[in-house]
C-alpha cells in the first residue's frame, strides 16, 4: 500500500463517495483517474449479517417457460438442506438458480423449523449467483 500510496505523491488526491446511501467511499487519484482506495458500508451495529444459501424455484409450473414468471425463494443456513430442496426442485423443472448472499437477520427468522423472511430492500446484500438454469437455455 505504502508504494502505491507513493507514486501519487503532489498529486490531485479526492474523497468520493458512491450510492444513494453512502455505500462506498473511495480515495482516488484525479490526475491518474485511479482509486487507492475503496472501503464498502460496514453494516450497522445493531444489524446483524448471516450467510444463507437461497433456493429459487418458480411457484406456478404452467409459468416456469414465461420470462415474467413467478418466483420465489427458500432461505437456507445449511448447505445439504439447501441442496436437497434444489434437487428436488429440479427434478420437477421448477428450479430457477441458487445463491449466497448477507441476509439481515432484522428481516429472517424462523417458522415451523425452517427459516422465513419478511420482503425488504434491506432484506439481503452481496448475493453472488452459485446455479442458474437460465444460463443454461437455448435463446
Amino acid at each position: 500500500m505504502y508504494n502505491k500510496l507513493k507514486e501519487h505523491l503532489g498529486h490531485n488526491i479526492e474523497c468520493a463517495s458512491y450510492g444513494k446511501d453512502l455505500e462506498n467511499i473511495s480515495i482516488e487519484c484525479t490526475d491518474c483517474n485511479e482509486v487507492l482506495v475503496s472501503h464498502d458500508k460496514e453494516p450497522e451495529d445493531n444489524e446483524e449479517i448471516k450467510m444463507m444459501i437461497a433456493v429459487e424455484y418458480y411457484t406456478d409450473e404452467t409459468k416456469k417457460e414465461n420470462e415474467h414468471a413467478n418466483a420465489t425463494f427458500e432461505i437456507f443456513d445449511n448447505v445439504e438442506k439447501a441442496h436437497a430442496f434444489a434437487r428436488e426442485k429440479y427434478k420437477i423443472n421448477m428450479l430457477e438458480s441458487v445463491w449466497t448472499a448477507d441476509f439481515n437477520m432484522k428481516y429472517i427468522f424462523i417458522e415451523d423449523e425452517a427459516w422465513n423472511y419478511d420482503d425488504n430492500a434491506d432484506l439481503y446484500s452481496n448475493k453472488i449467483i452459485i446455479y442458474n438454469l437460465n444460463a443454461f437455455k437455448k435463446c
